[in-house]
């Protein structure tokens, strides 16, 4: 009976056993061992794996700080950056029609009396003064003949009007002559600019014109040069061709040559068989029919004649040779080839040609001038003159605007001059019509009409001597008092009405903090919010309680002014302070760090941790939530979305973490 090895060790064992003897051990044989020992090397590999794994796994995923929405209040801090300054004020005026050259003095500087605040133009301050004089005379004539104990204007009053009126008249005359004329040479300019720059854009149509024809001839060029290559490739072809068909030719030629030859060979043999056949077959006849010798002789000498002839035959019948059909089939394979050769030639010449066909279109069509060094000087000479014209205008708009002022003032003049005329015409026939009045109403009526006239004088002469001050000083305007500059004029230019020039201040009247926070920030504080105000006074840092004033409305680059009242006292104006305003919210139910907000494309929201079990366990993963953001200050914001006190929002990681990343808490919790 046959067993398998496996039945032979069982029964071994039985019959060892059933003699009593002990049982082989299992790992008995050395192979049994080292496969042992194998294998536990192999799991307590698996298990150092196992551990390494899990070990990388933990250093690898980021450690997360958490946190849970909470109720809370938040406090917004404001803080604005601005100087002290006083209150009191003290204008400097200056007349219509001046043109303010430069401007040396800044809002918030402190000058000294004498100090120069700007530079005015002298040819409209001599103006300003003359027609100052013009003002100042009418008034102290009226004044003289308004005196006591003396007439009412009358001719004299009337003709010195008269030449005060002929005076501002030619003025004005001989300002609009001078503005006709720079008018007319700025629009003569102007032109010429105009025509050079109408020159420079035909110009530059004829260099585009030219260029697009060059490139137009270079194309139809470069296609006649490849149409002549396709000729030429197809005649060569034609001919190399033509030659390989004649070699075919005669390769045929040959081989029908040496076919016939071998072919004739071939059939005399055969007529010599059969001839050789017929002959014997007439010998066997002649034997078998008892025929007379000499007929049997005579047909045994034909048979041995044709057998001989035969025999001939076949040593001089050639063995056929395939050379010439060889010869043929190798013509025509090189006419294949050459034939597909000179194709391929063909096709690259008639690709060369339609490629210069389709560039030729192209360039008929949009040609590329644009690198054309031609059309490029004609560019820049065009640019250059369109520069020019603009030159031109803005010279031109600059005399009308230069002379507009000028002549609006001496306008002015001439109207003064006139209500002076009529003013002075109308006292004289009020004189004439009123000499039945005793002389008590005329003085007491003088004197009303003298205090007026002579308020009005002095503020002319006040204004008078300022401009001949500044006049002496050859057009610069100085400082009547120490003080700081409240405020200047933005930009040099021409005053088109009577008004303030500059304001500064005197601390007579109080101090404040003036300065600005921006348009948003401001909108969130309101009249009567207290803060804190800082700055430093003799080398010595101060801080005050003020209460704020109203926020002033944004200017235009967004920026809004904020202002306090300071406590009566002194305070070095100008000095630079900063305000800290503390302003509380209301209460929000779900308040959270500012680290936790995220932002992106498609809005903020927060990283939230969600729990999932997993093949390798429970097993935490940060999820996108929206939110949005109603409130913040500078640690927390107010949000709104689909949170709940109980989530666990990510404030803060060891390392990046974005939407899915597989997390762990700070606290070693995954």
């Amino acid at each position: 009976m046959n067993h398998t090895p496996i039945q032979a060790r069982l029964e071994e064992e039985r019959l060892r056993l059933a003699r009593g003897e002990r049982g082989r051990s299992p790992f008995s044989s050395g192979l049994q061992r080292t496969a042992f020992r194998l294998l536990a090397g192999f799991f307590a590999l698996m298990l150092a794996f196992t551990l390494l794994s899990r070990a990388a796994a933990g250093l690898l995923t980021p450690r997360v700080e958490t946190g849970s929405p909470r109720t809370g209040v938040l406090t917004r801090r404001f803080a604005a950056s601005g100087v002290l300054e006083p209150l009191g004020e003290l204008l400097v005026e200056l007349p219509a029609g001046v043109t303010v050259k430069r401007i040396l003095v800044r809002t918030g500087q402190q000058v000294r009396a004498g100090e120069v605040l700007m530079e005015l133009d002298q040819e409209d301050l001599a103006q300003s003064i003359a027609q100052l004089k013009t003002d100042i005379g009418i008034l102290e004539l009226r004044l003289a003949q308004a005196a006591p104990g003396e007439s009412a204007p009358g001719d004299a009053g009337v003709q010195a009007a008269q030449r005060a009126l002929e005076d501002a008249q030619t003025d004005y005359q001989h300002l609009e002559a001078r503005r006709a004329r720079a008018g007319e040479r700025a629009a003569e300019d102007l032109a010429l600019a105009q025509e050079a720059e109408a020159q420079a854009q035909s110009e530059l149509r004829r260099a585009e014109e030219r260029a697009r024809e060059r490139l137009i001839q270079a194309a139809e060029d470069k296609c006649k040069a490849a149409g002549d290559s396709l000729s030429a490739v197809q005649e060569a072809a034609r001919d190399a061709i033509e030659g390989a068909e004649d070699a075919v030719t005669a390769a045929l030629d040959a081989q029908n040559s040496y076919r016939k030859g071998y072919y004739e060979a071939v059939e005399q043999t055969g007529r010599l068989k059969e001839q050789l056949s017929a002959a014997q077959a007439e010998l066997w006849g002649l034997l078998d029919g008892g025929a007379s010798e000499e007929a049997v002789r005579a047909a045994q000498e034909r048979v041995d004649s044709l057998a001989a002839a035969l025999e001939s035959a076949k040593w001089s019948e050639p063995n056929y040779s395939y050379s010439a059909d060889l010869a043929v089939r190798r013509a025509q394979d090189n006419v294949t080839k050459v034939t597909d050769r000179q194709n391929e030639k063909i096709a690259a010449a008639q690709a060369e040609v339609d490629r210069a066909q389709e560039e030729l279109e192209r360039t008929r069509a949009e040609p590329e001038i644009g690198d054309d060094s031609e059309v490029l000087a004609a560019q820049a000479a065009l640019k250059s003159a369109g520069q020019g014209v603009r030159s031109a205008r803005r010279a031109l708009e600059d005399t009308a605007a230069e002379t507009e002022a000028q002549l609006l003032a001496a306008r002015r003049a001439v109207e003064q001059a006139e209500i002076a005329l009529e003013s002075a015409q109308a006292q004289a026939e009020d004189q004439r019509l009123t000499q039945a009045r005793t002389q008590e109403e005329s003085r007491r009526q003088n004197e009303i009409d003298a205090m007026g006239w002579r308020s009005e004088r002095d503020t002319l002469r006040r204004r008078l001597a300022s401009l001949e001050g500044a006049a002496a000083l050859d057009g610069a305007l100085a400082a009547p008092a120490d003080g700081t500059v409240l405020s200047v004029l933005e930009r040099p230019g021409q005053l088109q009405t009577a008004q303030t020039a500059a304001v500064l201040s005197q601390g007579d009247a109080g101090f404040r903090f003036r300065g600005s926070l921006s348009q948003e920030e401001a909108a969130r504080l309101a009249e009567g919010d207290e803060g804190v105000l800082t700055f430093t006074q003799d080398g010595k840092s101060r801080s005050l309680d003020v209460t704020l004033d109203a926020p002033g409305a944004p200017d235009e680059k967004g920026q809004a002014t904020v202002t306090a009242l300071l406590p009566e006292g002194t305070y070095p104006t100008g000095a630079p302070a900063r305000l800290e305003i503390a302003r509380r919210s209301g209460q929000y139910p779900l308040c959270l760090p500012l680290s936790a907000l995220r932002s992106d494309g498609d809005g903020d929201y927060v990283l939230a941790l969600r729990e999932e079990e997993t093949a390798m366990g429970l097993v935490q993963t940060a999820v996108r939530v929206p939110v949005t953001v109603t409130d913040r200050d500078s640690d927390q914001m107010a949000v709104s979305g689909a949170l709940s006190g109980s989530d666990a929002v990510i404030t803060g990681s060891s390392r990046p973490v974005a939407e899915g990343d597989r997390v762990r808490r700070a606290d070693g919790t995954e």
